[in-house]
């Protein structure tokens, strides 16, 4: 570039091309900015590995664990998601979704379901 004698247009023309391939440029348009997506990410033990016969505590099912649980559920509420997801393997999906309307109508005993320990239904 510095070899060749631009032209005041030429020198504009690559300005703007290089303001725009920078992103800097993106003010100049009358675009309303795009609004902000507020994501929360929570990791979590796989609850149903940590349950044990021999160790009581370890069990999601009791009164202390479930008060917890519901503690936990009520401040995720508060954020009011769109959408919730999962760790499930793909084939899982249609079993997932058959639980979903009766866990809405509070008919889901997660007791009775494999896995009901599971952070996934927890």
């Amino acid at each position: 570039l510095a070899s060749r004698t631009w032209s005041a247009r030429g020198r504009a023309s690559l300005f703007v091309v290089l303001l725009l391939a920078l992103g800097l440029g993106s003010s100049c348009w009358a675009q309303a900015p795009a609004p902000k997506i507020q994501v929360l990410a929570i990791g979590f033990d796989h609850l149903s590995q940590l349950y044990t016969k021999q160790a009581a505590q370890s069990d999601v099912f009791t009164p202390k664990k479930q008060a917890e649980l519901a503690q936990l559920r009520t401040r995720l509420a508060k954020f009011k998601p769109d959408l919730i997801l999962v760790e499930a393997e793909p084939q899982e999906q249609p079993h997932l979704d058959s639980l979903y309307a009766p866990y809405q109508q509070g008919t889901l005993p997660l007791t009775a379901v494999p896995y009901g320990r599971s952070e996934i239904y927890q």
